[in-house]
């Protein structure tokens, strides 16, 4: 199997994929990492693959040579415009805490930033859809909230598996994180075992730390719901 990792340049989920065999490669913008094995934007590769399945243009994207039978897509879906945090600065929490007053550049912020939900929402969808159409297995996580989050009220792709607390299995953190499958079926039979891991402190994380799921979680991940011997 080959494991395409979209989003990820941290190589954590790669890494496990490697070490039980597979073949895998990390796509992303950024390298901060140098895990990034393909330095390249997804959303034209996005964009591209739709416009070939919907409007038959022949535009060339990473998705072209992926098949059923061969290839997996698992992607870390950018999260930034979908999160009960974004609602917060759409009601003016951005800064300080407290609302502050209504003012022009504080309207013209929030439809600035509601344009640029819009277009994130519309590659989300686009994804789904073409991984969708070309029944590519496909798994997309996401952070979750029990506040208002975007794509919970908003899309019809619904998540398939929720994990309230990613600690309990290996990570760093507790943050709840959900996940949508397309074209494969995220087995719940199998009870994933509890490792008694202590989490380490997370004081003083930039956002991108935040955000980022350990190799413990990713190993466990893979058993619990990729590797057939352990379904």
């Amino acid at each position: 199997m080959i494991y395409h990792c979209l989003f990820e340049q941290s190589g954590t989920f790669k890494n496990v994929f490697k070490a039980h065999g597979h073949r895998a490669y990390d796509y992303d913008i950024l390298n901060h990492y140098g895990q990034t094995d393909f330095q390249i934007d997804l959303f034209q590769e996005i964009d591209a693959a739709f416009d070939k399945l919907v409007n038959h243009k022949t535009a060339k994207s990473i998705f072209d040579n992926m098949s059923p039978e061969n290839d997996f897509i698992i992607a870390f879906f950018p999260c930034t415009f979908f999160s009960h945090q974004n609602e917060l600065v759409f009601q003016g929490y951005h800064n300080a805490g407290a609302p502050k007053s209504i003012t022009q550049k504080e309207i013209e912020f929030i439809l600035n930033r509601d344009q640029a939900r819009s277009q994130m929402y519309a590659r989300f969808l686009r994804f789904c859809f073409v991984a969708q159409e070309l029944k590519i297995p496909t798994i997309i996580e996401n952070p979750f909230s029990k506040g208002r989050n975007y794509l919970t009220l908003y899309s019809p792709y619904r998540p398939t598996w929720i994990d309230y607390n990613r600690s309990l299995f290996g990570d760093d953190k507790i943050k709840p994180t959900m996940f949508f499958s397309i074209n494969f079926a995220m087995d719940e039979k199998f009870i994933m075992y509890q490792q008694n891991v202590k989490t380490r402190p997370v004081y003083n994380l930039t956002r991108r730390q935040r955000s980022e799921i350990s190799p413990v979680y990713a190993e466990l991940f893979y058993e619990r719901f990729l590797d057939k011997e352990v379904q």
